[in-house]
């Protein structure tokens, strides 16, 4: 997908684009870096250059928080494609950084828990964001080849999240 920016004018590719839980926000994933939109009103809030992030495949912010958690992509990433690290807004640093072992696909983020896909697995992760003085790897779920990252986790305030994604038969989709 190509798109122009209104405010440079020029042709960029769009990996993806994800809302916030709150869709207060979504985010743009660029081959030329990142831009978060706030939808109201609809502005450009924040945007990372390629010279930050470099290419980013997938993206999603963290709830309206300055966090934002991302993975490489694309012709020219400087993050591999394999690892997604966590973006503070108003340190302008990169912090948390998560590797696993083949290229991401999709990436959740809700309140505490990071949800990592890749083609034939999900990786679940418990987070403490502020301070970040805690994560631990929750569980790893295998699925069927999902080459589309195909996976949703609820964006409610429930105390146990709901995920679904493909099972591990072809047409199946498992809820947990």
């Amino acid at each position: 997908m190509t798109a122009t920016h209104e405010s440079t004018r020029k042709l960029v590719h769009v990996h993806s684009i994800s809302f916030n839980s709150n869709r207060t926000f979504f985010t743009v994933c660029l081959e030329e870096g990142l831009r978060i939109y706030q939808t109201d009103p609809l502005e450009l809030y924040q945007c990372l250059g390629w010279s930050t992030c470099g290419s980013v495949r997938v993206a999603e912010q963290l709830d309206s928080s300055c966090a934002v958690i991302m993975a490489g992509g694309g012709k020219r990433p400087k993050m591999p494609d394999n690892v997604a690290m966590l973006y503070n807004f108003i340190t302008n640093v990169f912090g948390a950084r998560f590797k696993v072992p083949s290229q991401i696909l999709n990436l959740l983020i809700r309140d505490e828990k990071l949800v990592i896909v890749m083609q034939r697995e999900i990786e679940v992760y418990d987070v403490c964001l502020f301070p970040l003085n805690q994560i631990r790897r929750g569980v790893t779920y295998s699925t069927c080849v999902n080459d589309k990252g195909l996976c949703q986790m609820s964006r409610d305030l429930a105390e146990q999240h709901v995920l679904c994604y493909p099972g591990t038969t072809e047409g199946s989709v498992q809820i947990v």
